[in-house]
Formats: structure tokens, sequence, C-alpha cells
């Protein structure tokens, strides 16, 4: 098997980056193209390294036609830079990752439709929807991550407190209390700006009445004056009490530094994370999973608005493929297979997107964001609903505000004029 993980690599330099930086490659046959099929799989699914390689093993002892699954996990912030690179060149893989929203509606054209409704079956329609296009299906929902702020809940019982906070205001006084036995509140890794621009506005786009038609309004000019705005002004308030709260140089702090500080103990909170995170937690001695808990982005006063981010892994089939059969009988194990949900539950720390799977098996995370789904405390996944644009166009007002060199009339005035002219 051959496997390359790409990190952070520059939009212009991704194929020298490819080769020279930022890779690690596994072969597991020296001459695969001789022996038979080949797989290739890209997806911005870096924790999925260990998964991937188990994923692998197990597949090619079930089907011995397929000679190798070559596997490419790019970091986010570089992977739709690749696919559009790997567009242009003819190049794209067998199957690949795309979200939601206007990710689906850009990349539709290059996916071919799930036939075989059978792949689907016993899927609930909210993970579904963002797979269809006009009520054609173009990706398979594999799982399910939640997203929003980890809790280390031995240190929060030094700081007496025994359950999680569920507002904003609550959590500026667990920050307060935190702060009082000399215990630092908030680890923040910025260094993807624009994963954590989405993050948050994704989270404040939750808490209106009608998420979806809200986006429309954005995207049409429709938006009325942002800064009196109830819900970005919540936004506003939270971003400010991470800051405030928070760790340093958090731009320069990328997401596994700031993981292993958090495990390590030096923060209570981690924020815009969730349990992918799991292979970095096993890697820290003597820390419990039992004590790393999952609570969603606490923006609003109001409890009720405070809802857990839901991320769906949704992988297609390139209707370009040499391999489309393949493909999908790939997608289809990953998705409905026992044997590869007990991979992705151990390696991965997903959540199965079938509700059979997820019975046993799940770590504590998992756990928590299916009773969240349970409970309907989560939003639907909204990942790839905003327009890239809408957070690249802007990394560097985020930057700025998060380092504090412009004050918050300026930022949202900012935006409000983006919104004004993006049509």
């Amino acid at each position: 098997m051959k496997k390359t993980v790409l990190l952070r690599a520059a939009a212009g330099l991704l194929a020298a980056a490819m080769l020279l930086t930022g890779c690690r490659e596994k072969r597991r046959t020296p001459d695969a193209e001789a022996e038979g099929k080949i797989l290739t799989v890209c997806i911005s699914r870096t924790d999925w390294s260990e998964a991937a390689d188990l994923l692998t093993e197990r597949y090619l002892l079930l089907h011995p036609e397929i000679a190798d699954i070559r596997w490419e996990l790019i970091d986010e912030a570089s992977y739709w830079d690749l696919m559009n690179m790997k567009l242009a060149m003819n190049q794209l893989p067998d199957i690949m990752d795309v979200g939601a929203g206007e990710e689906m509606d850009a990349w539709y054209c290059h996916l071919s439709p799930v036939a075989d409704e059978r792949i689907l079956y016993g899927m609930d329609p909210w993970i579904l929807k963002g797979s269809k296009i006009k009520d054609v299906c173009y990706t398979v929902p594999v799982s399910v991550y939640g997203k929003g702020i980890l809790y280390n809940t031995e240190l929060l019982k030094k700081a007496g407190w025994h359950r999680l906070p569920e507002n904003r205001n609550e959590l500026e006084m667990l920050c307060e209390d935190l702060e009082q036995e000399d215990i630092r509140p908030f680890m923040n890794s910025c260094y993807n700006i624009t994963s954590c621009a989405e993050t948050d506005l994704l989270q404040m786009i939750s808490m209106k009445a009608a998420p979806e038609l809200y986006i429309d309004f954005l995207k049409n000019g429709n938006q009325n004056s942002i800064m009196s705005d109830r819900s970005w002004d919540q936004m506003m308030n939270y971003l400010d009490l991470t800051i405030r709260y928070g760790n340093r140089r958090s731009l320069e702090m990328d997401r596994d530094l700031a993981r292993n500080y958090f495990f390590i103990g030096k923060y209570a909170m981690l924020t815009n994370d969730g349990a992918g995170c799991i292979k970095g937690m096993r890697e820290v001695k003597d820390l419990s999973e039992e004590s790393i808990v999952i609570g969603p982005l606490l923006m609003s006063e109001d409890s009720e608005e405070n809802r857990l981010q839901l991320d769906v892994v949704r992988l297609g089939a390139v209707s370009s493929g040499k391999n489309r059969e393949d493909a999908f009988a790939f997608l289809s194990w990953l998705a409905r297979s026992e044997e590869a949900a007990d991979i992705l539950k151990s390696a991965a720390g997903a959540l199965p997107v079938i509700e059979d799977l997820r019975r046993d098996g799940l770590t504590v995370l998992a756990g928590q964001t299916c009773e969240q789904i349970q409970a309907d405390k989560a939003s639907p996944d909204m990942n790839g609903m905003l327009p890239r644009a809408v957070c690249e166009d802007n990394r560097e007002l985020w930057a700025k505000y998060i380092d504090g060199e412009i004050q918050r009339r300026e930022f949202l005035d900012s935006y409000q004029q983006y919104w004004k002219s993006f049509r």
C-alpha cells in the first residue's frame, strides 16, 4: 500500500510538496501495477492515517482482485487547491472527499451518481440530504464527527465544576474559576485561519431560525446591518472570550501542537476540535479518555441555541475514474460493513452513519456526539454550505482581529461590505 499524508502545502507548490516536503509514504507491494487494480483515494482527513492502513489491509484480504489502495490524506487547508490542480491535469483519483452545499454544487458534475440505493439504506434523511443534487445522490456518507469545544474534566473539577457550561455566560464564569486555580482556560489553534473562520461562522449561522435560508440571504446581498445583528454580536462576544482567556500566538499554533498541549493538561479547553483527535489523545501517557468530553461552541446566552456542529465524511466515485465499479464496492464496504466500522471507530474516532453499527465500540467523544444527535442537540451538517471565498478572502481580516490590530466595528463593517459586493 502507498499512502501520502500532505500537510499545509502552499497552493503554488503542491506538486513539489508532495515529492519533497510534508509527505509520508508506505508501500505495501513494490510493483502493485503489475499485479492488478489500483484504487486511489484522496480525502481531507489527515486523522485517518492509522485507519487507512488498517482498512486497506483488511479490504485487500477480502478482495484479491484489488492489488492496492493508495491514499492521499490532505490537510483541509490545501485539499481543494490540490483537487483543482488534479482536475486541470486530468489526474483525479478514483474516490474523493466532497462536502455538502457549495462543494457539492461545484463538484457533483465530476462524480458518478450512486446507482445502487442499497448502499444508502438505513441512513438518516438529514445525512443523505447533503449528498444529493435534485434528489440524486452523488456521494456516500461514511461517518460523522462532532465539532466544538473539548474539555478536560479533571481540570474543570479542580476549579469546582462537575458539569459542562451550557451557555456563554457560564463559559465565562468557568474561565474565571479556572484562572483563580492557576489553570489556563483555552487552547486556540488558529494556524489554519480559514478553518477557524468557517467553524465560527457556521456556528453563528446555526443559531438562525432557518440557517440555509440565511446563507442564501447572505450570498444574495440581502443581509441587514451586521453591526446590529444579534447572532453576529454573539459570535464576536464568544471570539473575544476565547482570545481573552486563550493562549498567546494562536495564529502560529497548529492543530497537532495545540492538541498536545491540551492532552498533557496545560489547558482546560481546546476549541474547534472533535473525536478525530483520538490518535493524539492515546499517545499521552496516563491520560484517561473518559476525562476528555465534547460540547458545542457556546456563543449564545440561550443554551438551546448552542448546538454541536456535525461534520459528515462524504466520499464520491469520480466519473472519469477507470475503476468506478470497484470504487463503489469499496465505498459500500466502508459505509455498511461491521469490519470497516470497527476500524473507523477505534482508529479514527468515527461515528458510523448507520445506527446499527453504533451499538458498541464507540470512543467516548463519538458516543457523546451520538447522544447529542439523539437528543436533537446537534445542528445538521453544514460543512461546505458557505462559499470557500467567504473565509479565504477574509483570512487577513480574521488574523488582524485575533491579533488585536483592528476593532470589532472595523471587522463587522468589512464583512458588511464584503456581502454587499459578493454577487
